[in-house]
């Protein structure tokens, strides 16, 4: 099945052309990262997206308890990044703090996702609001405030 998947390429969003694979077609690295990282959890989907001659497998598994994650691997099945769904209760204390002084009344908590690239780790939290668009945080792991956006999708 083909498809476009957007990718986020600096500020840029571009759309690239994704194949979805199964587990035993994709190279003997990525079949071994994925294998490592089902941890008790059931593989969604795997995606092959190609662009500027770079290939990435997209790779999401439906974890246990309802904890979703998403990574992507090169062909060798190195991971350039993960996205995980977490419990606010799961947050370090700071991206607690921060968080909770986001809401005001009506608001409530849809999604936060931890995600690392290169290390490098950051907190994406959806927040719904009663009457009026949503809202998206990107918190460092500090707390701080490093992005906010509305929902454009209404």
């Amino acid at each position: 099945m083909k498809y476009l998947i957007p990718l986020a390429i600096a500020t840029t969003t571009l759309a690239a052309q994704a194949v979805e694979v199964r587990l035993q077609d994709c190279p003997p690295g990525v079949r071994t990262t994925i294998e490592a990282k089902l941890q008790g959890g059931k593989l969604d989907d795997i995606d092959r997206v190609q662009r500027n001659g770079t290939t990435r497998f997209i790779v999401d598994i439906d974890g246990p308890a309802r904890r979703d994650v998403t990574f992507h691997l090169t062909s060798a099945g190195r991971v350039v990044f993960t996205s995980e769904d977490l419990d606010l209760n799961q947050c370090p204390k700071a991206v607690r703090t921060s968080i909770q002084n986001l809401l005001k009344i009506g608001w409530k908590i849809d999604d936060i996702d931890r995600e690392t690239t290169n290390g490098s780790i950051r907190f994406r939290v959806d927040i719904d609001r009663n009457n009026d668009r949503d809202l998206e945080f990107l918190l460092s792991r500090d707390g701080k405030v490093l992005q906010r956006k509305l929902d454009t999708s209404d």
